[in-house]
């Protein structure tokens, strides 16, 4: 059984206002995580999956918001509110990371993408499910690191009746191996293969050659 918040852990930060997500950088949080309703995009969302929509791109905010909306016209299908969605997230994610190149994923997925559970070589990570079942994630205490540093096995989750998943819109910031002392989020893509489910799922990270920098 996988619980939804339904209890604090001293890793995660949760919250229905967007300041939340800035408590990612203290020491004793790696994820955090805005729930909200997805107002007005309800309709977007199936056309997008309808249409399996799918948009890769990397640049500036600025940049992407100008590529993302170029592909809606050749296209010939808009997502007005999603657009402004993924425009707020992609600023938001730049002034939490203070840079300023990004690489952006918004598409429509089928399959389980990672099937382990794991860390990233990041240094933060958004994602945002619009539609399906969100990131599963561990709390500290589910989990025996043995000095792991990235993949995980499963007989490595010690509570597994702990294990969460973020809800249906909400916003989520994982902390990454790289982030400077941190001890990263573990956590896998819910098992949706098996189900026949579609996720559309928004990905934004930092631009690789801009790592180095951290």
């Amino acid at each position: 059984m996988i619980y939804t918040l339904e209890r604090d852990f001293q890793n995660a930060t949760v919250g229905e206002d967007i300041s939340i997500l800035e408590e990612i950088h203290k020491d004793d949080k790696n994820i955090a995580i805005l729930k909200r309703p997805l107002l007005n995009m309800e309709e977007e969302v199936e056309r997008m999956l309808k249409s399996k929509f799918s948009f890769q791109s990397s640049g500036t905010p600025d940049e992407i918001f100008h590529l993302f909306q170029a592909k809606q016209l050749v296209t010939g299908k808009e997502y007005p509110h999603i657009t402004q969605d993924v425009s707020l997230l992609l600023y938001r994610f730049a002034q939490l990371t203070k840079r300023n190149e990004l690489n952006v994923f918004l598409g429509t997925v089928h399959d389980d993408m990672c099937r382990k559970f794991h860390t990233d070589i990041n240094y933060l990570r958004l994602l945002c499910t619009y539609q399906g079942p969100g990131t599963w994630w561990l709390p500290d205490v589910a989990v025996n690191r043995r000095g792991r540093k990235r993949q995980f096995m499963d007989d490595d989750v010690t509570e597994g009746h702990l294990i969460q998943e973020a809800p249906t819109g909400a916003v989520v910031i994982l902390k990454g191996a790289l982030y400077p002392n941190a001890k990263p989020i573990i956590y896998r893509s819910p098992p949706i293969e098996r189900h026949g489910i579609k996720r559309l799922l928004l990905r934004v990270d930092i631009k690789r050659e801009n790592l180095a920098e951290l």
